[in-house]
């Protein structure tokens, strides 16, 4: 009877393929290899049971070892479920015909034949899924390489564009530049135009030389002659070709590349091995991308480090100068202010505060301000001005920055606080004055002496003869009255003749230390005593406590009597007389002031802007020099006379004296 056909046709290779195998032999074990190596990527199996007569057999045993189901007699496998399929491997014709007669009809058998067939195609489809495996791994290492290659190039890309200084840069980019190309050491040659020399960076490696070492003894000239007017890398894998200095030092291969920056030449990388290891040519067209990439950023980081050298300077310069210079847009914002200014006006930041507001103290732009002017006019302002927030005089310099098309984009003002220049020069005019006047008074003092001798021996005639005739006459009624006018008239005369001499030839000061507010008891006393000048008025003493002061004591007492004589007859006898003593303090100077307060008819506007020159009064007597002595008495001390009158109420003359004599 004819063998009956085994059902060869297998089921859909999708999907998995539940299979049992009978015969546990060598065979058998190298189908469960296959089966649980996962090594089939199209032709899943599921081995579900091994059936063999023989315990010991190599199919069966390693079933065993890996939990699938196994049984000495093949009809067990029929009780697995879902069984697809048996493949018999034992090579017997009739145990493969009783299984066709006995499996289950939904079941399908695989003779040894087509076994055979089986295991060659499931050879085949390992030997397929190694190989694309194989494949895929090392195009996923290459892959992974060139990504990482890309990486280390965005770094170093990255390190170039975010560095600003040479040195910094260089480092970062020689490091990731070492590792990307496998070199074992790195060093560039950084070139500066300015001062024509050569700045080396290296790094290396732990095991390898420090390029150090050897880049004094190679100039960098002598790379250049390497690329031989040409702008690509250089590589050597020959160390013959290499210089003596170089492979003395144990190099065996090196890449070298001139770094351009448009077209100049900014400096030389070089990249080398002391190592038998060669460069890969694959890596030379990126290092030359590079190398252009690391040129740029050394000329950027050259530019910038010249900015930044500039704008310290400039910034220096801007703060080291005293005066105040700030910068104000068109909106009256201030863009920069230097630390003169922020300091005066006491702000850490005057960026974009309205310069009213610091400068001023205004909530508005000031009615007279200049900058409207400057913007609107294109052109330089100055001005000199009060400046009430900081007190004192300033100058003010207007300078507009124009855009390329002339528009006016910002003004700087130059604000300079010229205060001491103002007291300076009334100073100078003020001693130009007095230089005239003195210059005069010299002039007068030459005729004084002159008049004075021509007019005093004719008085003391007088004055005797009078005297004589007091004497030797018996005079009544009128003619004694017209005795004493004679002899008042003559006194009139002589102390006309005394006051005019004093102002116009004044005494050199004699110092010495005095108790300022006795001598002024004692000259209150000694007036007091004079009915006739002081009639009914009164004088009151209001002083402080006061140290001891160095003036001339008979120059003072001229000064403060002639001053009181006229608070007396300002009075005419019915008034009260304040005189006061102070301290005071001066441009950090010490200072004492005696004030003297009448209650008189005052002094018109007009007249107190003349009152202290001489000659000048509003008195029917006297030459008008009292008030004249005093001032000069008092500035030939070094201090001031300050007059306050109004008509109808009185005046108040101030003298401000150093309590120390000055040098």
């Amino acid at each position: 009877m004819p063998s009956p056909k085994p059902n060869l046709p297998l089921p859909n290779t999708l999907k998995t393929l539940n299979v049992a195998i009978v015969g546990g032999g060598a065979r058998c074990k190298a189908l469960l290899g296959l089966a649980l190596g996962n090594k089939l990527k199209n032709f899943q199996m599921h081995v579900m049971g091994v059936a063999d007569p023989n315990p010991q057999a190599p199919g069966l045993a390693y079933a065993r070892q890996h939990g699938i189901f196994t049984t000495r007699d093949y009809h067990d496998l029929y009780k697995l479920k879902p069984l697809d399929l048996i493949i018999e491997v034992t090579g017997k014709r009739a145990v493969r015909d009783e299984i066709v007669y006995s499996k289950p009809k939904h079941m399908r058998i695989m003779d040894h034949a087509a076994a055979n067939l089986l295991w060659d195609f499931l050879q085949l489809e390992d030997e397929r899924t190694t190989y694309e495996r194989e494949t895929i791994e090392k195009v996923r290492k290459e892959f992974s390489q060139h990504a990482q290659e890309i990486s280390v190039l965005n770094s170093i890309i990255h390190a170039v564009n975010r560095s600003w200084d040479v040195p910094s840069m260089c480092q970062e980019t020689l490091k990731k530049s070492r590792l990307w190309a496998g070199a074992d050491m790195a060093w560039i040659h950084v070139r500066d135009p300015g001062k024509e020399v050569w700045e080396t960076f290296e790094n290396h490696d732990s095991t390898s030389v420090d390029p150090r070492s050897f880049c004094s003894e190679i100039q960098p000239e002598n790379f250049l002659r390497m690329f031989k007017d040409q702008r690509e890398a250089v590589l050597n894998n020959d160390s013959s070709a290499l210089p003596q200095a170089l492979t003395r030092h144990g190099i065996q291969s090196m890449v070298s590349l001139p770094l351009y920056s448009s077209h100049e030449l900014v400096g030389i990388m070089c990249l080398a091995n002391q190592m038998p290891r060669e460069f890969l040519e694959r890596k030379l067209q990126v290092l030359q991308s590079l190398g252009e990439e690391i040129a740029i950023g050394i000329a950027k980081a050259r530019l910038f480090d010249t900015v930044s050298r500039d704008k310290r300077q400039w910034e220096s310069t801007f703060n080291a100068i005293t005066a105040h210079i700030f910068i104000v847009d068109a909106q009256f914002c201030i863009i920069k202010a230097n630390e003169a200014f922020l300091r005066d006006y006491n702000v850490d930041d005057a960026k974009q505060r309205r310069c009213y507001e610091v400068v001023r103290h205004r909530k508005k732009p000031c009615p007279e301000c200049a900058l409207q002017e400057v913007f609107q006019s294109k052109t330089t302002v100055s001005l000199q001005k009060e400046q009430p927030v900081l007190g004192g005089f300033f100058r003010y310099n207007y300078f507009p920055a124009f855009t390329p098309e002339g528009e006016v984009t910002s003004v700087t003002i130059y604000e300079e606080d010229i205060t001491e220049i103002k007291k300076a020069e009334e100073k100078i005019i003020d001693f130009q004055k007095r230089l005239v006047k003195s210059e005069s008074i010299a002039a007068m003092g030459k005729l004084a002496a002159s008049i004075a001798h021509e007019i005093r021996n004719p008085l003391g005639a007088l004055s005797n003869s009078i005297s004589i005739l007091r004497k030797s006459l018996k005079l009544a009624g009128p003619q004694q009255e017209l005795m004493e006018i004679m002899s008042a008239e003559v006194g009139r005369l002589n102390n006309i003749v005394h006051d005019f001499l004093t102002y116009t030839r004044p005494k050199s000061l004699q110092y010495r230390h005095i108790d300022i507010n006795k001598l002024l008891s004692e000259m209150v006393t000694f007036l007091s005593k004079d009915q006739a000048l002081m009639g009914n008025s009164q004088i009151q003493c209001l002083f402080e406590d006061m140290p001891p002061v160095q003036v001339d004591a008979d120059q003072l007492k001229t000064a403060v009597q002639n001053v009181l004589i006229n608070a007396l007859q300002a009075t005419r006898g019915k008034g009260v007389i304040i005189i006061t003593t102070e301290k005071e303090t001066l441009d950090h100077q010490p200072f004492f002031k005696i004030g003297i307060q009448d209650n008189g008819k005052g002094i018109s506007p007009d007249h107190i802007k003349k009152i202290f020159e001489p000659f000048f009064s509003t008195k029917t007597k006297g030459l008008g020099l009292g008030l004249a002595i005093a001032r000069r008495i008092i500035e030939e001390h070094g201090g001031d006379m300050e007059i306050k009158s109004k008509e109808g109420v009185g005046t108040s003359i101030f003298m401000v004296l150093p309590l120390e004599r000055l040098n």
